[in-house]
């Protein structure tokens, strides 16, 4: 086998696209995938719908925190601790707002024990239907717990802008993003 064949398969091997059931994956990795499927589920919605924020806050850790790391307006670095009440809160404020939907693009899960790391692309839509806004990367560290596995942190970054049309589609996302970086 050509090595250029045998690197292809390697990576194909190491991330599963989203929606992608994959028989041979572990019972952790499978509950670790769902969680993950889980937290996609209740962020996204339209707007007005009321979100599950009580099932949210459930799904972490006690003391579990959200971390969102962007540049800021003056394009400085910026990053921000969040609880996930106070993510909750944010967000449900925005989703009163505006439809919101995050759907994951590729998810890497690695299990050792009992801690899980899920590395997931993602983009960002108005609706199902419509063209991203945004894309960026959601990481989660995972530990399990004797009520399953639970998040301990969820920290993302967005890619920056592409042009003036891809920034003016972000505006209203990027304001929801600055108003968690102050």
């Amino acid at each position: 086998m050509p090595a250029s064949c045998a690197a292809w398969l390697l990576l194909a091997s190491c991330a599963v696209p989203a929606g992608v059931v994959d028989a041979s994956r572990s019972d952790a990795e499978r509950a670790v995938r769902e969680l993950v499927a889980q937290v996609y589920a209740t962020v996204s919605g339209d707007r007005g719908a009321e979100r599950d924020w009580q099932r949210f806050e459930q799904m972490f850790v006690a003391g579990g925190t959200l971390v969102v790391a962007a540049q800021g307006k003056d394009g400085a670095p910026r990053h921000r601790l969040l609880t996930p009440a106070e993510f909750a809160q944010a967000a449900a404020a925005n989703s009163r707002q505006q439809a919101f939907y995050e759907a994951p693009m590729v998810t890497r899960v690695e299990v050792f024990g009992g801690v899980a790391q899920v590395w997931s692309s993602y983009t960002a839509r108005s609706s199902p239907a419509a063209a991203p806004f945004a894309r960026g990367v959601n990481t989660f560290t995972l530990v399990r717990t004797q009520s399953g596995w639970r998040i301990v942190t969820i920290a993302w970054s967005e890619e920056a802008p592409r042009s003036e049309e891809h920034t003016s589609e972000l505006q209203s996302h990027s304001d929801l993003v600055c108003r968690l970086l102050l």
